[in-house]
């Protein structure tokens, strides 16, 4: 498929959960590296906010295909 789509998802928590959410996340990003438009992705935490992570994902497809999934 033609076109490619990058998506940044912002996460604010609180210290005590970011373990287990993380944990969780993870193994979401196990499902999704599996897909076929998946190229790339990336969690980041926020060097000015403890409290805050980032996911950043690139996908081969358009927004509009990823909508209708």
């Amino acid at each position: 498929m033609a076109g490619g789509m990058t998506l940044i998802v912002r996460f604010r928590m609180d210290e005590g959960a970011k373990a287990e959410f993380t944990a969780k996340l993870k193994g979401v990003f196990a499902h999704m590296e599996k897909e076929e438009t998946f190229v790339q992705l990336s969690l980041l935490q926020d060097g000015g906010d403890p409290r805050r992570l980032m996911v950043y994902e690139v996908r081969r497809e358009t927004p509009e295909s990823f909508i209708k999934k």
